[in-house]
Parts: C-alpha cells; sequence; structure tokens
C-alpha cells in the first residue's frame, strides 16, 4: 500500500526588530545647522546611521537615505525658545507624530530645530523641526516655541498642532498657510514658515534681516547685527536687551511684538501622516526627529516561494491550521 503525503506549503519565518534612526542637532546651536563634521561626529558609531546622513545644504539640512521598504513612523519634535530657567521660558515645540510608507532608496529631508539663544534679557525663538521628500513636500513639520520676554518677562508661546502660528503674547500675527509670522512695533524678528520667510512692519529695513527664514529658504534663524539669533528651523531673532522675544519658526511662523517687551508667538504644525498622534507645546531644548521602521504579522503564504513570506515582527506570534494529514516543513531564517 502506497503512503499518501500532503506537503503543506513551506512557510518561510524571519524576525524583524523594530529599527529606530535618531536625528538630532548634532551639538549645532543658533541660527544654523550642523556640518557635515559635525554629523559623522554625532553619529559615528550609532549602528543605524554611520555614514548615512549627508547635508542637502549649505544651513545644516540633513539628507537621509530610506534603506528598507516598509511602514514607519515619524516622530518630530520643535525647540523652545530661549529661555531664561529661572523666571521665564521660552515656549516649549509641538510634537508631532505620524505613519508613513517608505521605499527603500527613497531620499528624505530632515531639518532638526534649535532651541532660541538666550543671554541677558533677550531671548530667541525656537526652530522648528521639519522632515520633507526629496522634493521640499512637506511630511511632518513640528513648530517651534516664542523666545520669552525681556524687560516685561512673561514666557514665550507655545508651539501648536494647528497649520497656522500663534500671534506673541502682546500682538503680531503668527502666520497662515506656511507662510511666515508678522512682527509690529519690533526690531526682534516673527518666525519663518515653510514657505515664506518672516514678515512684518518693522522700525527700519534693516530689522528685517531678524525675521526667521523659510525652509525653502534654508530655513535659518533670524539675528539683526549682534544681538540674539532664533534657532535653526526658521526661529526669529530676539531684539538687545530687556526686547521682546522672536517668534518661533514652524509650518507658518509665529507673530511677535515690542510693543510691551513680552514673549514671542509659537509656530504651526503639519502632518500628512496617518494614525495621527499630536501634542502642542511639549518639547523642551532643541528638536529632535525619531524614524521608526514597523513592521506586523503578515497573512499566511499561499505557494513556498520567497516572494509570499510570512514576516513576523520580533516578539510577536502567528498561528497555521491545518487539516488532514501532512508533513509540514518549517523554515527558521532570522535576521
Amino acid at each position: 500500500m502506497k503512503k499518501l503525503f500532503i506537503f503543506i506549503n513551506v512557510l518561510i519565518y524571519t524576525a524583524f526588530a523594530q529599527q529606530t534612526y535618531t536625528f538630532t542637532n548634532c551639538g549645532a546651536t543658533g541660527r544654523f545647522g550642523p556640518t557635515q563634521a559635525q554629523i559623522n561626529a554625532a553619529y559615528t558609531g550609532t549602528n543605524t546611521l554611520t555614514g548615512l546622513v549627508s547635508l542637502s545644504s549649505t544651513t545644516g539640512i540633513q539628507s537621509f537615505t530610506i534603506p528598507i521598504s516598509g511602514p514607519y513612523r515619524i516622530e518630530a519634535n520643535g525647540a523652545q525658545g530661549g529661555s531664561e530657567s529661572v523666571n521665564k521660558y521660552g515656549g516649549r515645540g509641538a510634537r508631532m507624530i505620524g505613519d508613513f510608507n517608505f521605499t527603500a532608496g527613497q531620499v528624505i529631508k530632515i531639518l532638526v530645530g534649535q532651541q532660541g539663544s538666550a543671554v541677558l534679557t533677550y531671548y530667541g525663538g525656537g526652530g522648528g523641526t521639519f522632515m520633507t521628500d526629496n522634493s521640499n513636500n512637506p511630511l511632518v513639520v513640528a513648530g517651534g516655541g516664542g523666545g520669552a520676554g525681556g524687560a516685561a518677562g512673561g514666557n514665550g508661546v507655545d508651539a501648536v498642532i494647528t497649520t497656522n502660528g500663534t500671534a506673541g503674547t502682546a500682538g503680531g500675527a503668527g502666520g497662515v498657510n506656511g507662510n511666515g509670522g508678522n512682527a509690529v512695533q519690533t526690531n526682534a524678528g516673527s518666525g519663518g514658515g515653510f514657505y515664506t520667510n518672516g514678515t512684518g512692519t518693522f522700525i527700519s529695513p534693516s530689522c528685517s534681516v531678524s525675521a526667521g527664514r523659510a525652509f525653502v529658504n534654508g530655513g535659518e534663524g533670524g539675528q539683526m547685527a549682534n544681538w540674539l539669533p532664533g534657532g535653526f528651523g526658521g526661529g526669529g531673532g530676539g531684539w538687545n536687551s530687556t526686547g521682546n522675544g522672536g517668534g518661533g519658526g514652524g509650518y507658518s511662523g509665529g507673530g511677535t511684538s515690542g510693543a510691551t517687551y513680552v514673549g514671542g508667538g509659537g509656530g504651526g504644525s503639519f502632518n500628512s501622516g496617518s494614525n495621527q498622534v499630536n501634542t502642542g507645546g511639549v518639547n523642551t531644548g532643541h528638536g529632535r526627529v525619531v524614524i521608526t521602521l514597523l513592521c506586523s504579522p503578515g497573512a499566511l503564504p499561499v505557494s513556498n516561494t520567497a516572494a509570499n513570506q510570512l514576516n513576523i515582527c520580533s516578539g510577536s506570534s502567528s498561528s497555521l491550521s491545518v487539516t488532514g494529514t501532512g508533513t509540514l516543513n518549517w523554515y527558521n531564517s532570522p535576521t
């Protein structure tokens, strides 16, 4: 009598652990971002970013090539405005989280916002944190907080999760629709947006240099003369001593006003991902970006080809139910 064997399709099992990539300001401060040397020094020995990050602009925007196709979670944090850390604080940056599908070889750009400068009683706005595709289409933007106030004191305004920036404590409207904020009666600068630099009415034309620049224009923080610069990421510059705080950079910039020398407005934010978790006014210090490769149990394969493999995250499980008599061939190919 002949034995009949039913061979169940081969299940190729590959275990994936979540891979995380963390991008920082790499030790840079002020209105310009990191140099290539700073990037190399910061990421060497990280096992995930060593030699994989380059500059896409002279101001410090980082360029990263996606190594593996799949679903990713992006967390972007905007920078805090300039802060005295005693009795007045810069506005805190926003945190924006969303999921995206990327393809191996896809290039993305990352600008990590830097905290606004702070000396004596004048404070620059915090830089927004930006992530785009290689054609400058925005994916996630987390606004930066406004700089603290000078003579009259007071805190800077926190960044928000809506696309429009906020006004400074004493006025100066926030930008809308991806544009820079406004500044009135002041030498301090409003925050830059995604598409346009900070704008507004200034005491003199030379004061316009204190406004933060847009992401598409390089994202530099604003600075007038030797006064305090805003943070990289479009933060507006602070005004001299006892002056008002600069507006935060973001998808739309924060505004500022020198009427009573108080805090600058917070930047707006943007998120085109799915499964969003967005929080305004939460991040302190410099900004950062965390990119995590996600994976989840897939459907059972329908043939014994590698193209129909079942991928299972490390730490998760999957069940196989079989009816009838047969033989199961199981191949384990861990990564």
